[in-house]
């Protein structure tokens, strides 16, 4: 298999599982969706302790991003590769991650008491993390044809450092060293943008993952009684930390960079072979190499199809006789799939409200085209389609994780001058209340007999996430 035949396989499997493989590692904030929850919504409730804390002096004493003063000459890519290559690789490391694995599931307080085997499996890379996350640039350099499948092994190396990252904020963090604990989460933000620079949709959703691991060591660390308040340093992280749209316009023009030819196939009648030949590879690239005899019973259960859907699409009725059945095929299927894929991809500029409903209506078209076609197979271009809008989730979870977290840092400022919670958010004044992003809306915020609750709505519906907040 060469290099393009592996990324665009990679590609797909990726795009398909991503979500599952990375984002099912990761304590992400799981908002919510109204007062009761159908019962097939999974609900988690979480107690939150907070404690009064006015803002530290000055106001961004604490970042989580480099200042213009900090950045060095450079290209960070090649920090973070070296950094990588520097990894343990036997079974001693082996055993080390596991335990890294089972310390960081730790509740805090049974966290506290094995202090001595944190340091035992801590391994620090100060000096090459501080120079990746001082850098101008980061440029992976990858290039589609084999950067991705150079990329994707280490890949999970990122995760691996993003672990030990959150196991040594946890470790500072308890003991109460905050300057410590902040300047380890700024690896771990940093690197998390950072693999958002990268032009694959996996980067971007690894660096997603990283970035959601850091915030649930911010979820814990700020229910500590001494901890500062961090709502500026989370205003000034960028919004989203990771952006996914230009990775996500990339991935939806693959198909142009790998068969240039493809957006020209009305140009002209092709050969019959040449028509062959373009199905087929096509059909190869998609299925791992399988039989290209398939891509032959498509278009022979396709051509009826796909001849009339090219009368309906205009095209003169002397010219669609005369093309091969193949490029008949092919040309229907692309002209099927290149509407719905800019429609996708337009909605991806647009705020999460509006665009998850207009994805949704997508969506439901693409079943009917799938069910209308099941004769003769799905279209061959839509293997990439289904994923994508879950992309989207995964950015818009991203920043509903940063809003929530101010919200609980603004509930803390408001204690620090009031003496106790809010009754409505909208009372607090010293800091902005972030509207939502997945509604566009307030967050529900409700005063209890024993403190309040705070319910966040997350981009998948049937997930809910209630925080039960009492001040201390």
């Amino acid at each position: 298999m060469n290099n393009k035949h592996r990324y665009l396989w990679s590609f797909l499997l990726v795009s398909v599982f991503a979500w599952n493989g990375l984002m099912g590692q990761v304590n992400v904030i799981k908002p919510s969706g109204g007062e009761k929850a159908p019962p097939q919504v999974e609900v988690k409730q979480t107690d939150v302790i907070l404690h009064a804390q006015p803002l530290p002096i000055p106001s961004l004493r604490y970042r989580l991003m480099p200042t213009l003063i900090e950045l060095k000459p450079g290209n960070a890519a090649l920090d973070y590769n070296n950094l990588v290559s520097s990894l343990p690789k036997d079974d001693e490391w082996d055993k080390k991650r596991e335990k890294i694995d089972e310390l960081l599931n730790m509740d805090r307080d049974t966290f506290k008491t094995h202090l001595d085997e944190v340091r035992e499996v801590m391994v620090y890379q100060d000096v090459l993390l501080k120079h990746a996350t001082s850098r101008y640039y980061c440029d992976w350099q990858e290039t589609l044809e084999d950067g991705f499948s150079m990329l994707l092994p280490n890949l999970s190396e990122y995760r691996i450092i993003a672990k030990m990252l959150a196991l040594q904020t946890r470790y500072y963090a308890v003991q109460s060293d905050y300057d410590q604990a902040i300047n380890t989460l700024k690896y771990g933000f940093v690197m998390a943008k950072n693999l958002g620079q990268g032009k694959t949709l996996i980067q971007h959703l690894v660096g997603i993952a990283i970035g959601q691991l850091m915030s649930g060591q911010i979820e814990e660390m700020i229910q500590q009684p001494d901890c500062p308040n961090l709502y500026w340093t989370l205003a000034a992280l960028p919004n989203p930390l990771v952006d996914i749209r230009q990775a996500v316009s990339n991935e939806l023009s693959i198909y142009e960079y790998f068969c240039p030819g493809i957006k020209d196939i009305d140009k002209k009648i092709m050969s019959a072979q040449e028509a062959n030949q373009a199905i087929q590879e096509m059909f190869v690239m998609i299925s791992e190499g399988q039989s290209s005899k398939i891509a032959t019973m498509i278009v022979l259960a396709g051509y009826t199809r796909a001849k009339k859907g090219l009368l309906e699409q205009g095209f003169d009725p002397e010219w669609v006789e005369r093309i091969p059945a193949a490029q008949a095929v092919l040309l229907w299927q692309w002209n099927e799939y290149v509407p719905i894929r800019d429609e996708t991809a337009q909605w991806f500029l647009v705020d999460y409200p509006r665009a998850s409903i207009e994805l949704e209506k997508i969506e439901k078209k693409m079943a009917i085209l799938r069910e209308s076609n099941a004769e003769i197979m799905t279209n061959l271009f839509f293997n990439l389609m289904p994923a994508l809008s879950k992309c989207y989730l995964q950015m818009t979870r991203q920043q509903c994780t940063i809003a929530g977290l101010r919200t609980l840092e603004a509930i803390r400022l408001y204690a620090a001058q009031e003496g106790k919670l809010p009754e409505r958010l909208e009372d607090i004044s010293m800091a902005p209340i972030l509207d939502n992003p997945v509604t566009g809306r307030p967050f529900d915020y409700v005063r209890t007999e024993t403190g309040a609750r705070l319910e966040l709505y997350d981009p998948d519906p049937k997930r809910m996430e209630i925080f039960r907040i009492v001040l201390k």
